[in-house]
């Protein structure tokens, strides 16, 4: 009998890349408030969490999508790889040269590493069991989609329109893991969904946060964060509103923003180039509260310091660090 397959939905590369000198994480359990120290193994990632069952029964690899996760994984590495050591290098201001199918690569990369992660199956799955559940049409299920995108508020209202079939017992029983992870694997295919995140990411004024403090930039479990352009709160949906950018740290020195180009208009100068702002450790710790925000449950580090993350995760739901 096979064995379960342990698949990471954020790749053992990048965590390597926040690994100490010993090549060990130092990772912080929100849901716990316990630190510990761990290989990159053992961090996002579950059992056969891409292995899709239906494709066995018809002889086919149920293990493509993982497989297709490897290719891009392999590409965004490289690329990145590149641009960590320029950008340390740099002067504030100096740009990198980023070629256009570079620049496609890594804006589908981070569109999928959003997309994919447990979080995001979660959500996704929970909209689906919904309309599933009201027997929404294709439409409606397809509008569900778009807001989930644009404003994750304006899509319960069309999940729930049929109150008289919420009030009544479910004609179904909730989703089993094997549909989760189909209804996952769909919207991770279906190009329109991811196409929308990658191309707004894509199309967005790219600017890099050289962090020289003796702090690093954390990430997570989902390490993918989205801030807001009005109020600059961290955000879990409504990402392709006006204003509203990626905050991806690439590094414990190197974080990228992907700023929505009508909003951000005025920084385009500094489009590929090496932000001129000086990371002290108040800014460093500024962009790790949308790692604490954004995990599901891991924040993990280079050094076992997170005295930050339990001070802030806190005030997660409340307007203590809304302006911050």
């Amino acid at each position: 009998m096979r064995t379960a397959k342990l698949h990471h939905y954020v790749p053992q590369f990048y965590f390597r890349r926040f690994a100490n000198t010993e090549g060990r994480l130092w990772v912080w359990d929100k849901t716990t408030d316990k630190s510990f120290q761990t290989g990159t193994k053992s961090v996002a990632a579950q059992s056969d969490f891409y292995k899709l069952d239906e494709f066995a029964a018809l002889g086919y690899d149920p293990l493509t999508m993982e497989k297709q996760f490897a290719g891009i994984e392999t590409e965004f590495s490289l690329i990145t790889n590149q641009w960590l050591n320029w950008l340390m290098e740099l002067t504030p201001r100096e740009k990198i040269q980023i070629p256009t199918v570079n620049r496609q690569i890594v804006s589908t990369y981070i569109a999928l590493q959003f997309l994919r992660t447990a979080d995001a199956k979660d959500i996704i799955c929970a909209f689906e069991d919904c309309a599933l559940r009201n027997a929404l049409s294709g439409e409606d299920r397809k509008y569900l989609q778009a807001m989930y995108l644009m404003d994750v508020g304006l899509a319960e209202p069309v999940a729930k329109k049929d109150q008289d079939s919420l009030a009544k017992p479910p004609a179904r029983d909730s989703l089993s893991d094997n549909e989760k992870t189909r209804i996952h694997t769909e919207y991770l295919w279906d190009q329109d969904f991811i196409g929308a995140v990658a191309k707004r990411i894509e199309d967005s004024i790219w600017i890099f946060g050289r962090n020289l403090s003796e702090y690093p930039f954390f990430t997570s479990d989902n390490p993918v964060a989205f801030k807001t352009g009005d109020n600059r709160k961290w955000i879990k949906a409504g990402f392709l509103t006006e204003g509203t950018y990626v905050v991806f740290p690439l590094s414990p020195q190197i974080v990228m923003y992907c700023k929505e180009r009508s909003f951000w208009h005025k920084v385009a100068v500094f489009d590929n180039a090496l932000s001129p702002v000086d990371f002290s450790v108040g800014l460093v710790e500024h962009e790790n509260a949308g790692q604490v925000f954004m995990a599901s449950r891991f924040v993990v580090s280079s050094v076992n310091d997170f005295a930050f993350a339990r001070e802030f995760s806190k005030t997660i739901g409340t307007d203590q660090y809304a302006t911050g």
